[in-house]
């Protein structure tokens, strides 16, 4: 499809036919595959595909436990064809060869606005038939089947003109938006990273309260796959998360955490460029483990109005960026 929309615009008889081409913007067809299904310990696993493509980034694998965990595999090797035929293998961890056999067919509508749709938009719903493997690290769970449910979503290829542009608005800092924000971390050997971090205050509840995240995050590699191993919890501001900041910037700050998290985490800025993180803070994280978050080797840092200068040199910290470590 970008060979046939490059070779239009090359052969485009007029300069105005090429500027007419700039001011649109094209999404070609494609089908995106998803198959779900349970596993032992009370996990749920689904495998997402991109149909029509093979190597790598083309098929994830997702998994959510019954306490707030998920493990994500990403940049898994394999093919899948367009009628739903997918391979996929992780050594020593997942091993899928199924095709699908579908049951169902459902138009989906399109908001398409001034976009010019060139097909239908479906949901096909169907099983997907052969091997399901899937052995997770530590055993957190097992998945073993010859089938699953799943379905394949058909989107047409769409044609939109370019938004235009506006300018924008100011953009509000964490003062602004009454956000609060801790990240500590510690590096692993090789290519491995433990992160705890606390995001509030959060989703406002219906009687006017505010409920705190708290995320521990733990990425390392399997080989050529990429990790992502979370456990989350969300408690009631006032009760798991203080935080002191007189001057804007933070000075004082402790988490607790509600299960599946143990203990707490106390926040002490020692000077500009240093702060401690202490106390006996610990979860346990799929694929890891139990896992003390507090201790020697960890660094930490806050927000309010302003951000501590304790952060580990490149890393970007703020409201709304990915705060995980690089």
């Amino acid at each position: 499809m970008a060979l046939a929309l490059l070779a239009a615009l090359a052969t485009a008889p007029t300069a105005s036919a090429a500027k007419a081409k700039s001011d649109v913007e094209v999404t070609p067809a494609m089908r995106f595959a998803y198959i779900t299904t349970s596993g032992s310990n009370g996990w749920h696993l689904q495998l997402t595909a991109i149909l029509g493509t093979k190597g790598r980034d083309s098929i994830g694998v997702f998994a959510r436990g019954p306490h707030r965990q998920e493990v994500q595999y990403i940049g898994v090797e394999g093919r899948a064809t367009e009628d739903g035929a997918i391979e996929a293998k992780v050594p020593g961890l997942a091993r899928v060869s199924v095709h699908f056999e579908q049951t169902s067919e459902t138009p989906v509508h399109l908001a398409s606005g001034r976009c010019k749709v060139e097909g239908k938009s479906l949901k096909l719903r169907g099983v997907f038939r052969g091997t399901i493997a899937f052995h997770g690290e530590g055993g957190y769970t097992t998945v073993k089947r010859q089938s699953a449910p799943g379905w394949i979503e058909v989107n047409p290829r769409q044609t939109c003109p370019k938004p235009q542009h506006l300018p924008q608005a100011p953009q509000k800092t964490e003062e602004d938006l009454g956000v609060e924000y801790l990240l500590a971390g510690h590096e692993e050997s090789g290519r491995r990273s433990l992160t705890f971090e606390v995001f509030g205050p959060g989703v406002m509840l219906p009687g006017g309260g505010v409920l705190t995240s708290f995320v521990a995050r733990y990425e390392h590699r399997r080989g050529r796959v990429m990790v992502l191993a979370l456990t989350k919890a969300l408690g009631e501001e006032a009760s798991v998360f203080s935080l002191t900041a007189p001057e804007g910037t933070p000075t004082a700050a402790t988490a607790t955490p509600p299960a599946p998290f143990k203990g707490s985490g106390t926040f002490t800025l020692e000077s500009p460029s240093t702060a401690a993180w202490t106390g006996d803070l610990s979860v346990e994280i799929p694929t890891l483990g139990s896992v003390d978050l507090t201790g020697p080797g960890w660094w930490a840092g806050a927000c309010a109005a302003r951000c501590t200068k304790t952060f580990p040199e490149g890393l970007s910290v703020g409201f709304g960026v990915d705060s995980r470590l690089p």
